[in-house]
């Protein structure tokens, strides 16, 4: 299943938001609609950008790695208090594998951004949005820099708002691109191979 923690999202300046997170240590789990969002306002000088943050972990990962949902979402919090990006909502996918984005936590992201409710993106790792490599370069591509919306990734230090973080991310297209030649190549040999 998928829950979602939510706050307003009334661009709010760095010293209101940190007041207000001293205030409420934990966000009260929920579902939401992307509509709610609406149009993301202009931002006033000196607000807040706003952010989602997107957490993942399977069954097994938890088990094995000991990162759950709540050591990965306090980290987005604190990224976020860091780069001054105000956290409005943390979607999670518990229990599901990212061997692809067939899941309701990143079709709510892609909802999200599509409705042009914020401005960035955080995930702790980018295969916690998905293990295919060339996934992530598609989602930058063709959602998130088509509606305004940066990615950040903690683990590997990207973030889409740079040219080293678009560079980063180009270069992982090549290598998904190698990736699917070689597989190519490996199968046409071995169906020559079984046809000799």
């Amino acid at each position: 299943h998928y829950l979602t923690s939510r706050m307003s999202l009334k661009p709010v300046s760095k010293e209101a938001l940190m007041a207000r997170t001293a205030r409420h240590p934990s966000i009260p789990q929920g579902r939401g609609s992307a509509s709610a969002f609406g149009v993301r306002p202009a931002p006033r000088p000196g607000a807040l950008v706003a952010a989602v943050g997107y957490c993942r972990v399977s069954t097994t990962e938890q088990v094995e790695e000991g990162v759950g949902l709540d050591a990965q979402e306090a980290k987005l919090r604190a990224y976020a208090v860091a780069k001054d990006l105000e956290l409005v909502e943390v979607i999670r996918d518990e229990g599901l594998s990212g061997k692809d984005l067939k899941r309701p936590g990143v079709e709510r992201l892609i909802a999200v951004c599509r409705a042009r409710g914020v401005g960035a993106v955080i995930v702790m790792k980018l295969d916690r949005l998905t293990r295919r490599t060339r996934d992530p370069l598609s989602l930058v591509e063709d959602v998130f820099q088509t509606h305004e919306v940066t990615l950040h990734s903690l683990h590997e230090t990207v973030d889409t708002s740079s040219a080293s973080g678009r560079f980063f991310l180009r270069i992982m297209g090549a290598l998904a691109e190698m990736e699917r030649e070689l597989i190519g190549e490996r199968t046409r040999t071995a169906l020559a191979f079984k046809r000799e």
